[in-house]
């Protein structure tokens, strides 16, 4: 009998999304809020900023492909990234001049997505509120991933470590976040310092630039967000006390 393998869905066509200003950033981003299913390879990315005629920050010698599916559960997607040379990248962007570190990531990584839509929270309590309500957050098309498989870690370079003491320390990044706030789009890097604390970080990826100093109001609604992932996957909980 002949055996039948089962094929991998052809990536459609990928669109940039409007409000992100790094071309392959933005191409990442169309790819999700367009809900664009299949395998997207190394070269399909570089083709497609090539298209744009405008040229990507990110390193794409380390990137080999990313595959999304759809799946029916309390899940919407999973996402699949492939590395390729170095798992050792440094983070293609700076603080007061200077590169804050490196990312170290598994050879493979799955994530498992969540589509939460709309979320109104308290700044001062960093709990979920109601509409309405002076001082209230309201992130808007909000993505959540979990590390489902793999590691990823943060590697603070010792001048802003000793800079900023305890309050940046290494992390093992056990989410991600898109959302939008004040008429940008966000991306926002969620998990645990060695010492098992909360910690968080926040991307504006329509200045193309990181956050910081962290605003407090970011600083918020990564710890809402974090919660809000360690009931969608238990598991990141208890990363708390093995972030080593």
């Amino acid at each position: 009998m002949r055996r039948v393998t089962p094929s991998i869905p052809a990536a459609p066509a990928l669109v940039p999304a409007p409000g992100v200003a790094d071309p392959a950033l933005a191409l990442m981003v169309g790819l999700i809020r367009g809900n664009r299913t299949g395998l997207f390879t190394r070269r399909v990315f570089e083709e497609a900023v090539r298209r744009l005629g405008r040229k990507s920050k990110l390193p794409f010698d380390s990137f080999g492909s990313l595959f999304r599916r759809l799946h029916p559960g309390p899940s919407t997607a999973t996402l699949r990234v492939v590395l390729t040379g170095k798992h050792r990248i440094r983070i293609p962007y700076d603080i007061l001049g200077y590169h804050p570190g490196k990312l170290r990531a598994s050879p493979s990584l799955e994530l498992e997505e969540w589509d939460l839509g709309t979320l109104r929270l308290d700044p001062r309590s960093r709990r979920r509120a109601g509409a309405g309500g002076e001082g209230i957050l309201e992130l808007r098309r909000v993505k959540l991933w979990g590390v489902r498989r793999g590691r990823l870690d943060m590697d603070i370079d010792g001048w802003l470590d000793a800079m900023m003491g305890s309050r940046l320390d290494d992390t093992r990044i056990t989410g991600i976040a898109l959302y939008e706030l004040h008429g940008h789009t966000i991306g926002m890097a969620l998990g645990y310092s060695r010492g098992g604390e909360g910690r968080s970080g926040a991307f504006d990826l329509t200045a193309d630039r990181i956050l910081f100093p962290y605003p407090r109001e970011y600083k918020a609604a990564g710890a809402f967000l974090r919660g809000r992932l360690e009931q969608l996957m238990p598991e990141t909980r208890r990363r708390r006390s093995r972030t080593q």
